[in-house]
């Protein structure tokens, strides 16, 4: 096993413009692996600091079950992607990483425009977009959930609410009755 023979690096990427090597290494033996980076000149391996990881794009997904969180532009020129609930642009010719957000919410689905210009991304269940030239965001959308607040439910919620507590008083019966068959049957 890995206890006898190490731990194999993993995720084996190249930087955006290939100057650096990343890699998931757990030569530590920690719970998990870290990030490391080798430059491609050669030389030692180093551990990347949680700050630094961050700023790295994921490892493109693989297999049928990868969640895709990678957007690459057509002509391959820039990478967004989402880490941790931000979202970044890495220029693949400078290699250099933009943090797009840093927010507490959850910012996800990352897409390049096909001119190049701006990045959509989701937030909140809304739509954003962020102007890569001049660093603007603009909320598209803005749909919300519930009901605004100061104002009187319409005919149907008061329906609704009204029947809430009939419809579980109706689930607590049919839970009652289907307990009472599985204790008899055994």
């Amino acid at each position: 096993g890995d206890q006898f023979v190490g731990m194999a690096p993993a995720q084996i990427r190249w930087s955006g413009a290939g100057q650096s090597i990343y890699f998931d290494w757990n030569i530590e033996r920690n719970d998990s692996a870290s990030l490391y980076a080798l430059p491609a000149s050669g030389g030692q391996p180093r551990k990347l600091t949680p700050e630094e990881a961050r700023l790295v794009p994921p490892a493109e997904p693989r297999g049928s079950h990868a969640i895709d969180v990678i957007d690459t532009s057509y002509d391959g020129s820039l990478v967004a992607y989402e880490r941790q609930g931000d979202i970044f642009l890495l220029n693949v010719r400078s290699d250099k990483v933009a943090r797009i957000t840093s927010t507490e919410a959850v910012e996800q689905n990352p897409r390049i425009a096909h001119d190049m210009a701006s990045v959509t991304f989701e937030s909140s269940n809304n739509l954003f977009v962020h102007d890569i030239a001049t660093g603007a965001l603009t909320q598209v959308t803005n749909f919300r959930t519930g009901r605004a607040s100061g104002r009187p439910p319409n005919e149907q919620e008061k329906y609704l609410e009204a029947q809430q507590p009939k419809l579980f008083d109706y689930v607590r019966q049919a839970d009652r009755t289907t307990k009472g068959k599985t204790d008899r049957t055994r």
